[in-house]
């Protein structure tokens, strides 16, 4: 599913707030009229960095998936956890911005660990 999610984040991601398209290699088309942009999948430090440039990336999901975040999304662990008390696992934030964020590096204090 991440997978999945991570395609539809770096299509959404080509585009600066200012409407610039950022190019990247292997990209065949991008217009703004909603073509579909096919990237390639193999490169993943492109994909970072094109995440990086263009957007910020905030997940939520378990710890198990922490190397996959970084994988997709070039996103770390934050120090903050939501609170989600209907919810078995206590799940985490990865942002893609962890230097330039303050606020999420501040434990939550809803939250109570043993």
């Amino acid at each position: 599913v991440w997978e999945k999610y991570a395609v539809t984040v770096n299509a959404l991601l080509k585009y600066s707030p200012f409407g610039e398209h950022v190019q990247v290699e292997g990209d065949k088309d991008a217009t703004s009229d909603g073509a579909t942009v096919d990237v390639d999948n193999d490169n993943k430090n492109q994909q970072q960095e094109q995440c990086q440039k263009c957007g910020y990336v905030m997940c939520t999901t378990v710890a198990e998936n922490r190397s996959l975040m970084d994988e997709l999304f070039n996103a770390k662990p934050t120090v903050f956890k939501p609170n989600l008390p209907h919810l078995v696992y206590q799940y985490g934030v990865y942002i893609n911005f962890i230097e330039q964020c303050t606020v999420l590096k501040e434990k939550n204090p809803e939250i109570h660990e043993d």
